[in-house]
């Protein structure tokens, strides 16, 4: 092990007595009344093992490895000979470097910043849906993303093209699935694209498009409650995590569905939300299986925060370096002042025919069993 101090937290600030390492979360001020702590610090450069280290700074081997599970704790130091043993190629420590130097923020002296874009690397991601979340297809391969499987049935139109970046006016009536799979070959040859001209119009034609994945992006919005019911029943029945967003007049929608003994899914959403206000009743049958295509207030701006906050959660739940809230969940953002409108957590519903019922069907329940179970006492 070569321990070195995380690029990301140089320079130090050395000044009276002291030495300062700052991180957003609040400067870390140490006393170094003789110059250890920054002696040891520059030391630290990555070409030393723990045993020359000590050797450097005479003191006990033990010693210094508990100063340097202190500085771990911090998350201060990673391990420099780490490079050793990746499976990244030069190329690949090249491409994504601004990657690895990000996951440094979660990397230890035990877990290299390298895992986790090797974890990228091996993941399945499909994407359902290539119109404004044609962005997060793009991000994806950025990113690195080893295998994306896009799925879509529409044409690229003139209108689509205020916000939907990854394609150009020479696009224009070519199939959003040929489109963006050229153009995500050229942004990332080294990945894996798969297409589906598909238009899904029930649960069972999702599933030979979703088993091979890791994980699902829902951007299929129409009709609407019942295309997120489709999907929802598919991941739910395969064992899938999804995040799905969407906007409204002036807000940004994120969701996700996390399999959990404790998670609920959306069903159990839709359950709770009624038994909680039995008035929403009226506005869920106003616009259940309902198409809204003049209405559409895709803003540019707002397609841009919601793609990057669902392919943020998305990083989150591959990587797995930030699980602490890792559950079902909906979260409303205000896209004027950024304020949270609301939050719920998606708990498990009591008769839920979807995550506690018989998954041998091949499509959710209808919406009557829904609104019927909801009169039942919520447990």
């Amino acid at each position: 092990m070569n321990p070195v101090l995380k690029t990301i937290y140089t320079p130090i600030i050395v000044f009276d007595g002291k030495v300062q390492i700052g991180k957003e979360d609040g400067n870390l001020e140490l006393e170094d009344l003789d110059g250890s702590v920054r002696d040891l610090l520059n030391l630290m450069d990555g070409t030393r093992n723990t045993v020359e280290l000590a050797n450097e700074m005479n003191i006990d081997h033990a010693d210094l490895l508990e100063i340097l599970n202190d500085l771990d704790e911090y998350g201060l130091v990673e391990d420099a000979s780490a490079v050793k043993y990746t499976s990244l190629n030069e190329n690949e420590r090249e491409r994504y470097r601004s990657n690895l130097n990000y996951f440094s923020n979660f990397s230890t002296l035990k877990k290299s910043r390298f895992t986790y874009q090797e974890t990228f690397k091996h993941t399945t991601v499909a994407l359902l849906g290539l119109g404004g979340f044609s962005l997060t297809a793009a991000a994806l391969a950025g990113m690195g993303t080893g295998r994306i499987i896009g799925l879509d049935y529409d044409s690229v139109e003139l209108s689509n093209l205020n916000r939907q970046f990854l394609y150009c006016e020479d696009d224009i009536g070519k199939l959003k699935t040929e489109a963006s799979s050229d153009r995500l070959k050229k942004i990332n040859s080294e990945i894996d694209i798969e297409v589906h001209n598909v238009k899904i119009e029930d649960a069972k034609s999702l599933l030979p498009v979703i088993r091979e994945s890791d994980i699902v992006i829902n951007g299929i919005d129409q009709p609407s409650i019942l295309s997120t019911r489709w999907v929802n029943f598919a991941c739910v029945k395969l064992g899938k995590p999804y995040i799905l967003g969407g906007i409204g007049h002036t807000s940004i929608i994120l969701q996700k569905y996390v399999p959990g003994e404790e998670n609920g899914c959306f069903d159990c959403y839709l359950l709770n939300s009624l038994r909680e206000a039995p008035e929403f009743i009226h506005q869920l049958k106003a616009v259940y299986g309902a198409s809204f295509q003049k209405r559409n207030t895709a803003f540019a701006p707002n397609i841009a925060m919601i793609t990057g906050l669902v392919t943020n959660e998305l990083a989150k739940q591959i990587a797995g370096y930030d699980r602490a809230d890792n559950q079902s969940s909906s979260l409303e953002i205000s896209s004027l002042s950024f304020e949270r409108l609301s939050e719920t957590q998606w708990k498990k519903a009591s008769g839920c025919p979807t995550c506690n019922g018989d998954m041998n069907s091949d499509e959710p329940a209808d919406l009557n069993m829904i609104l019927e179970l909801s009169k039942e006492s919520r447990v």
